[in-house]
């Protein structure tokens, strides 16, 4: 390792500075920027902004209470993924009291993740950290009359192997009182009766490289198929094979979206990359999709202006946010729509 914990570093490619968390596997790194958001680097991507001798740090102590066991008494037949489980605890009368919270990692790769629980009456919960292969995690403790107050996760992650990190994954998991007590099981590695939630399924099984944004929706979306809210103006029966094939992303770039744009003036341009935007969004929601990203690149901000002045008078936008991301930078705007 080039670097130690605490150190101050820039981002070669992008410029950004941060502070290091954590050392990986394999030259890897975890990098807290200064927007607060943690992101897996490689050594070789960064520059240190110090020059006087590093003197490794112990990392600073989790304010939560955790476990974090790797189970190697059996061999798990077929993953399920990374998971949530909650298990219950119950008092003296034999009523469940409360609730541990565990994410569960019963593949054969580690998975570094930031998670939010939150809820409408508490304070959320956040956590960020490395989840070891065939591990669980315990993140929190909740009592049971919380499940009343709409609890919420929200769980960004990537896989950590020997080819580095892969696809970033994005999950927002809604619990649900009504249907929460269908899902008592014995979960994985922790071996008691949980209510489970497989939060990405497949993951881990194989040796893979990046995916992109694309070939990740094409293959985690089949699973998430609309179904069929009337309600929905936009809705209409596709086909799977439509649905799995749908991009998540939308570059507006005009070469992406022209051939022949050279003798377009900026105002031409700008109205077809509106166009296309305007489609896009209609297209995503016939297709039922909970999230896209718009590509509108730097610049100066014209278009990723008018690209959210167009969101924002869409009433089946829920929010969209320009926010730094693995992939694209600031070059890119995350759109959420309304269940």
């Amino acid at each position: 390792m080039l670097f130690s914990v605490g150190t101050k570093v820039k981002l070669l490619n992008t410029n950004d500075e941060g502070t290091i968390k954590e050392l990986l596997s394999d030259g890897m790194v975890k990098v807290r920027l200064k927007n607060g958001f943690v992101i897996p680097v490689h050594e070789r991507d960064l520059k240190s902004l110090i020059d006087f001798k590093k003197i490794p740090q112990k990392p600073q102590p989790q304010s939560f209470d955790f476990e974090n066991k790797a189970k190697t008494q059996y061999t798990i037949l077929k993953s399920k993924g990374i998971q949530i489980a909650f298990e219950p605890l119950k008092g003296l009368d034999g009523a469940t009291k409360s609730f541990k919270v565990y994410l569960i990692n019963d593949t054969t790769y580690d998975f570094t993740f930031d998670l939010e629980l939150s809820f409408l009456n508490d304070t959320p919960i956040k956590i960020d950290d490395i989840l070891k292969a065939t591990s669980y995690l315990r993140v929190a403790t909740i009592r049971y009359d919380q499940l009343n107050d709409a609890p919420i996760v929200d769980i960004k992650g990537r896989q950590i192997s020997t080819a580095g990190t892969g696809a970033p994954l994005h999950k927002i998991l809604k619990i649900k009182a009504k249907t929460f007590f269908s899902k008592l099981i014995t979960a994985p590695l922790i071996n008691q009766p949980s209510y489970l939630y497989v939060l990405f399924d497949n993951f881990g099984n194989e040796e893979k490289k990046e995916e992109d944004l694309f070939q990740y929706a094409k293959r985690n979306t089949k699973a998430q198929l609309p179904k069929g809210d009337q309600s929905n103006p936009f809705y209409k029966l596709h086909s799977i094979s439509d649905f799995a094939n749908f991009s998540l992303e939308l570059d507006l770039h005009i070469e992406k979206l022209k051939g022949n744009f050279k003798k377009m003036d900026n105002g031409e341009i700008l109205n077809h990359q509106l166009n296309a935007l305007e489609r896009y969004i209609t297209e995503a929601l016939r297709m039922g999709v909970d999230h896209v990203f718009i590509i509108h690149g730097i610049g100066k901000g014209t278009l990723k202006e008018a690209v959210q002045q167009q969101l924002a008078k869409n009433p089946h936008v829920q929010s969209f946010k320009n926010e730094f991301h693995p992939k694209y930078g600031w070059g890119a705007t995350e759109v959420i729509f309304k269940d």
